[in-house]
């Protein structure tokens, strides 16, 4: 019987592998790492009941890559049983990181967050703009409403689709992973409220007091039900209605005419002065419902009651509709788990809880400082609160801590709102942002792990896969009791939980450590079987780029598959995903341009139009006297690149006013005379002014063994130019790996430069979005040592590196003065690759471009620079 695979789990010593057969039946294949299949299993769905999916259409083959990717869950097997099942982490045994922040453009409130089935973040604004977050890679979709000038709401459709509501009587649809408008639903005079996606086809709209079923592919209204005051989705095939007093329940039934088949109903009596407002299905059966009456003609008063349809218990009154946040608990008490109610009560420094069959109250559970005015369950069963305006508190409760916080953070502006996404994430939403937060299952034990053995190692990363110090010292094992074999399936999981964890450099080092180990334990074995290891561990990071949208990383998977295996196919990929866009460069200080030339030969075969691309410049026009460099010249100009002279590094922003460079390149800037400091600061401040946010300067810095102090302390001041103009380092790297037959040669002369490329680094910088810029400054002041403040701007997830200070350092006799005061970077060199291509699609850059300037950054009056250059000299 055939079988299609739906993902996989790895551990250390094992693969578990998800297959449905033709007639939809879901069992786990148990490999061992050398390939050996040990075991197959039944797949229990049941554990899905559970779970708090925000979008019900998912499919359970959806539900699987769902949990595999999500760090709440687990997978475990049932010995008893032999069944298969995902169990979620309990909240202590995880840590909650910081991950990215989008501002609000100017003139948009953000409105609604809707999370999506990619564990991204759909957010309507008041303005015809909505915007797509990724939280893992930063990155950002900015579309605009077809026709209307606001976006007040959007679901999740089946294929792909998003239905976004854009006027009172339309839905727009959008393929939201293409970025493509498709078609509109037009419902004449109707004003449409709450709508929800059942199945793939199914929408059903509450509009008007009416309820509505529209079917997307015979384009009609196919059912309706009149007099509805409220419309709650409880699954992918059945919905609740409020019709008066009486919840109706409404199941979708495909053998009927009219799909949504009525199959409960709930008559509800209470006095006649009260009327319900809204309601809720506990997981035992019960009815929480919530009814409103008027006091004094103006208050109102709110009652809260659980009822099983034969007894009502009223659980609590409000004075304010705000005040009815309720959300289903489990809790431990007295050494039993009772499914219970929380509320938070706004104003009040109490979370309350009720039996969720008897409504009896448990007094004293937990106290929280602060004014709790929100609680959100997330899938581990912890809660999430707003407490007060600014805060925000994660937190459980079990047998022995009760009041701990597992996150706690005090946000900047106020907190309005919490959504959990797909991934596990939280967004929490202020006035001026979005932040996002994501657990890990890293532990916090101060256990000594080099006292640990093996087992009790594996044994540790079970319980915390994204440990990732437990992985360093079971590799530290590999010559006694760890295999190279275990080495190699410990680096593929580790891929693995390092993009679960959100953490992409991470992910990226334990790939390039797999394909080390599959080459150096090669000896004796097959070139089949080494190419099949490195093909395995580059599909393993393939599959889990998507995640971060990283096309860069992807264009370096394929052509390394393409090396390794040039009849599969790769090539059309690569060339499939690279497009026709690239990234618009200028270098200056070039001298003879051969650093240009070197640049374009390396990228010929993958890069071929990459000329196009580059405007390279120098000060003067000396060097075209030399007949090699006036050659090489007029070479790269019918390639395409355009050449200018007389341009002055400090000066760039006026050379080249209100257009565009993604990169930059300056290498080894040197002065006649000596240091250039200031220079250095002119050209980052002139740069700053031809890029947006994350686009990168890339300076090569002579580096020469035990001087990396003084030259970059006291020749160039790199840490101080590049802090003030907004620049954070990303990357250092080895520059003469890098280049080939690039010579770099002294301003003004045609000789080379004395020293070695050896010594030379390259330092790519990147810049910050003026609005983190700011606050990184606000909280550490830059002063005459920029220490606290240049350490500040760092990114760990980019470069982990460390800004020092070192007083009167004795240095070389020359034209330094023998003790100097210096700071510099101290970070290790990294093997990191580069590419050539702009990191959005065309019609992402499009789409962003044609915002109105309320909705876009300052920075988004630059251009990208013309085809042709007035001041390009002829050769």
């Amino acid at each position: 019987m055939s079988s299609i695979s739906l993902g996989e789990f790895r551990f250390i010593d094992g693969i578990y592998r998800f297959k449905k057969n033709s007639e939809g039946d879901i069992s786990i294949e148990t490999k061992k790492t050398s390939g050996e299949t040990y075991g197959e299993h039944k797949f229990d769905s049941s554990c899905f009941d559970t779970m708090n999916f925000p979008n019900t259409c998912l499919s359970n083959d959806q539900k699987i890559r769902f949990c595999l990717r999500n760090p709440h869950f687990r997978l475990l097997i049932d010995k008893t049983t032999g069944k298969v099942f995902f169990k979620t982490i309990p909240a202590a045994q995880k840590t909650w990181l910081d991950l990215n922040k989008f501002e609000r453009s100017a003139g948009a409130d953000f409105n609604r967050m809707v999370p999506l089935s990619d564990g991204s973040l759909l957010v309507t604004t008041n303005t015809r703009y909505f915007r797509i977050l990724n939280p893992r890679s930063g990155k950002q979709k900015t579309l605009n409403s077809h026709n209307f000038n606001k976006t007040s709401g959007g679901i999740e459709l089946g294929n792909g689709l998003l239905g976004l509501k854009t006027y009172e009587g339309t839905i727009e649809l959008w393929d939201w992973k293409k970025s493509k408008y498709i078609d509109e639903i037009k419902f004449e005079g109707k004003k449409i409220g709450l709508f929800q996606a059942f199945s793939k086809d199914l929408i059903v709209m509450y509009c008007s007091n009416d309820l509505i079923v529209f079917d997307r592919t015979k384009n009609e209204i196919v059912q309706s039900i009149s007099e509805v005051r409220f419309l709650k989705k409880i699954s992918n095939t059945s919905f609740a209605i409020l019709n008066k007093n009486t919840i109706e329940i409404y199941s979708l039934d495909e053998r009927e005419k009219k799909p949504f088949k009525l199959k409960e109903k709930h008559e509800l009596k209470f006095d006649k002065d009260k009327y319900l407002y809204d309601f809720s299905f506990l997981s035992n059966g019960h009815i929480l419902f919530f009814l409103r009456e008027k006091i004094d003609n103006e208050d109102m008063k709110v009652s809260i009651f659980i009822t099983d349809n034969k007894s009502y218990v009223q659980l609590a009154e409000a004075h304010s509709i705000n005040d009815t946040n309720f959300c289903e608990v489990e809790i431990e008490i007295d050494g039993k788990v009772q499914l219970c109610l929380a509320k938070a009560y706004q104003y009040s420094r109490d979370i309350r809880y009720w039996n969720c069959k008897t409504g009896e109250n448990f007094k004293d559970v937990n106290k929280h400082s602060g004014d709790i005015k929100s609680l959100i369950k997330l899938r581990d069963n912890s809660l999430i609160s707003r407490v007060g305006d600014h805060q925000v508190k994660i937190f459980d409760f079990t047998k022995d801590e009760k009041d701990k916080n597992y996150y706690e953070k005090t946000a900047q502006n106020s907190v309005l709102a919490l959504q959990e996404l797909f991934d596990g994430s939280v967004a929490v939403q202020s006035i001026n942002s979005i932040e996002f937060i994501s657990p890990t299952t890293s532990s916090n034990d101060e256990v000594d792990l080099g006292k640990l053995s093996v087992d009790e190692l594996k044994f540790r990363l079970r319980q915390s896969p994204q440990d990732f110090e437990t992985y360093k010292y079971l590799v530290k094992k590999k010559e006694s009791e760890f295999s190279w074999e275990e080495t190699y399936q410990l680096y593929l999981m580790g891929i693995q939980e390092a993009i679960k964890a959100n953490n992409k450099y991470r992910a990226r080092r334990f790939y390039e450590k797999a394909l080390r180990v599959a080459k150096d334990d090669s000896d004796g074995k097959s070139s089949d079987i080494v190419n099949e290891r490195l093909k395995q561990a580059h599909l393993i990071y393939l599959n889990f780029l998507d995640d971060f949208l990283d096309r860069k990383e992807k264009l370096k998977v394929y052509k390394n598959l393409h090396k390794l295996l040039p009849k599969d196919g790769y090539l059309e990929e690569y060339k499939k995903l690279m497009g026709k866009s690239y990234k618009k460069r200028l270098i200056v200080g070039d001298g003879n341009f051969s650093y240009t030339e070197d640049l374009i030969n390396q990228h010929k075969e993958t890069h071929p139009d990459l000329a196009k691309s580059i405007t390279s410049t120098e000060i003067t026009d000396y060097y075209l006297s030399d007949a090699d460099t006036k050659t090489r010249v007029q070479k790269l100009m019918k390639q395409g690149v355009k050449f200018l002279f007389d341009v002055d590094a400090t000066t760039i922003h006026e050379k080249f006013k209100s257009k565009r460079f993604h990169r930059i390149h300056w290498n080894c800037p040197f002065g006649s005379s000596g240091p250039i400091p200031e220079k250095i600061e002119k050209f980052y401040k002139s740069a700053s002014d031809l890029q947006k946010p994350f686009d990168r300067v890339h300076m090569t810095l002579a580096q020469e063994f035990r001087l990396k102090r003084e030259r970059q302390g006291y020749d160039y001041e790199i840490v101080k130019a590049v802090s003030l103009a907004g620049y954070r380092l990303i990357r250092k790297r080895e520059f003469s790996s890098r280049v080939h037959k690039y010579t770099h040669v002294k301003t003004g002369k045609n000789e080379p430069y004395g020293g070695s490329k050896e010594t030379f680094r390259e330092f790519i910088f990147e810049k910050m979005s003026q609005q983190e810029y700011l606050e990184k400054m606000k909280k550490n002041p830059p002063d005459t040592k920029f220490l606290g403040f240049a350490n500040s701007l760092k990114n760990p997830k980019e470069k982990n590196f460390e800004v020092k200070f070192e007083s009167q350092l004795e240095t070389r006799l020359g034209y330094r003065p023998k003790k100097i005061d210096v700071n510099y970077f101290e970070c290790s060199t990294d093997e990191d690759t580069t590419d050539y291509f702009d990191p959005d699609s065309a019609s992402e850059i499009e789409d962003v471009r044609s915002s109105p300037k309320e909705e876009i950054d300052r920075a988004d009056s630059i251009s990208d620079p013309e085809e042709e250059e007035k001041d390009t000299r002829v050769v």
